[in-house]
């Protein structure tokens, strides 16, 4: 079918690639900073030891939009002339480290500024600090999760982090976006493991961060 009923408006037409400025295309990646030895064994407790372990964040913009051209919502599958492949759980697991069992990862999003004096101790007035924010914040719907500290691994983080991917793929599916916020990272790394004869050179063998426990 016409990339899947999505017609025109998918941005994999030959036509809109042909077309789309590049340029325009970014991914929400941030700078490596390195965590305090104070705050590790927080972390590690937390449950995203190895995703403070990775010190490389750097994403091929380019990369990353050639998949979303690939994609195709109706199925949430790539699209390959070898055929169809997508990813999956496992995929999270073993490039992140991220548990794929527990409890749901939800909440509301609308919650009383006073949540911030009860968890943080402090007022946050800024309007970035409510509601989705800018890409350095993070919605205050997950705040509530992290308030003990040694219950937050029990979440099905890899499932949340999933279900955000395909949500953020199938939205730059369309060619009139130029943001992808889901987890480029994730998304390269699993390109790259899956498709080997596209990574750039790379001497060392590929790990994966289970195999590290």
């Amino acid at each position: 079918m016409f990339i899947l009923t999505m017609g025109e408006s998918h941005r994999g037409t030959v036509a809109n690639i042909a077309t789309y400025d590049v340029s325009r295309f970014r991914t929400r990646v941030h700078e490596y900073v390195h965590m305090d030895p104070m705050i590790q064994p927080y972390v590690e407790l937390a449950g995203f030891g190895h995703i403070s372990k990775i010190l490389s964040w750097s994403v091929d913009n380019k990369f990353i939009l050639a998949l979303c051209e690939r994609w195709r919502p109706k199925t949430h599958t790539f699209w390959f002339p070898t055929g169809e492949c997508t990813v999956m759980l496992e995929d999270i697991y073993m490039l992140l480290g991220l548990p794929i069992e527990g409890k749901v990862v939800n909440g509301k999003t609308n919650y009383a500024i006073s949540i911030y004096v009860d968890l943080l101790e402090t007022d946050l007035l800024d309007d970035n600090a409510r509601g989705q924010g800018s890409g350095s914040s993070m919605h205050i719907m997950y705040l509530p999760l992290l308030r003990h500290v040694d219950r937050i691994g029990s979440y099905s983080w890899g499932s949340a982090c999933l279900a955000y991917l395909y949500s953020s793929l199938c939205k730059n599916s369309h060619k009139d976006t130029s943001t992808f916020s889901g987890c480029a990272v994730l998304l390269q790394a699993w390109g790259w493991s899956r498709l080997p004869s596209l990574p750039p050179v790379n001497n060392s063998p590929f790990t994966f961060s289970y195999a590290q426990k």
